[in-house]
């Protein structure tokens, strides 16, 4: 993401919404995880995860 950010001549800033598909992360550890390293990235965004029903 930092690459594309990058060379797109924007920065963290201009964020404002991500969609990631992430397979193998049902357990609720991995889900944490995943939270963790996009809100170290993408500090005071509100970061959620949407399950498969």
């Amino acid at each position: 993401m930092a690459e594309a950010l990058s060379k797109s001549g924007c920065s963290w800033s201009v964020v404002r919404a991500i969609c990631l598909a992430v397979s193998g992360v049902n357990h609720p550890t991995d889900q944490q995880r995943i939270l963790d390293w996009l809100r170290s990235d993408f500090y005071g965004l509100t970061c959620l995860i949407h399950l498969p029903l």
